[in-house]
């Protein structure tokens, strides 16, 4: 194949009998939105890795991944510099949106901004991991080198937290995060909502500096942008996705009592 295409996907791994892949979210949320006919007709059996890096895979298209093939979804979270995580499925059903533990326990920490290590908890903070041998090199590029590094340990300036049993979820990196009014908002979470919508193929949300607002920290106001992916009813539906997103917001992040768990654990957070 020369690039990807989800029926023709399904049909070359079931003409060659594939055993494993290598799949990222985007090709997931293509393979979902096929014809039910053409799903039912090709069915697959093949381990999926999934490598997420910054941005993992969204729980909800993970989940109907499993639903449609079964738990034979692994994942793993790492990069080229070094550290990462891996999950299998039957974990992660367990531990929905996590991207694993510690490959090698202990060469992965959890800090603030300040540099300072963080217990376990879900307060949002950079991720650390150490590299197993030695140290790299950004080609060319001695300052990026340097500010990436603290010691023996280094960051990909990747965000998330670490729970009680070990499990790693991201959130967003440093460098996509939104402060508008105080408030960080983390770009993948606004993502994974947005797809939950039927009529749309993609989606990324990014900032926008308002004229005459001024920034601050990594701040501006997220943008909201028309995707060119919409499907259907074209305009109208564009006009309707963030009706539907706050809605589908509301359904998937839900009660009362979870929006308060939610606002006491950024107050924790804050006066850590």
């Amino acid at each position: 194949m020369e690039k990807f295409d989800a029926e023709d996907t399904l049909r070359s791994v079931e003409r060659w009998r594939a055993t494993h892949t290598h799949m990222v979210a985007t090709m997931f949320h293509r393979l979902l939105a096929l014809p039910d006919d053409v799903k039912a007709e090709v069915r697959p059996v093949v381990a999926a890795r999934d490598p997420a890096r910054a941005a993992p895979t969204p729980p909800h298209v993970k989940k109907a991944m499993m639903d449609w093939l079964g738990p034979i979804l692994h994942e793993y979270y790492a990069a080229t510099e070094g550290g990462g995580t891996f999950i299998f499925a039957d974990e992660w059903l367990k531990k929905p949106g996590s991207v694993g533990r510690p490959a090698d326990e202990g060469r992965l920490e959890i800090r603030d901004d300040a540099g300072k290590r963080r217990d376990a908890g879900r307060c949002r903070h950079r991720l650390v991991p150490r590299p197993a041998r030695g140290r790299f090199e950004y080609w060319k590029d001695a300052q990026k080198t340097q500010s990436s590094y603290d010691g023996d340990w280094f960051t990909m300036r990747d965000m998330g937290y670490q729970d009680e049993d070990g499990y790693v979820f991201l959130t967003g990196r440093t460098a996509e995060l939104i402060i508008s009014g105080g408030v960080n908002i983390y770009p993948a979470e606004i993502d994974a909502v947005i797809l939950m919508h039927p009529a749309v193929a993609d989606a990324a949300a990014v900032r926008r500096a308002e004229r005459g607002v001024r920034r601050r920290g990594e701040g501006g106001r997220a943008a909201r942008r028309r995707p060119r992916a919409v499907r259907g009813a074209g305009a109208r539906a564009a006009r309707a996705l963030p009706r539907a997103a706050r809605a589908l917001q509301v359904s998937a992040h839900a009660s009362t009592s979870m929006q308060s768990s939610r606002a006491a654990t950024r107050a924790r957070c804050s006066a850590a």
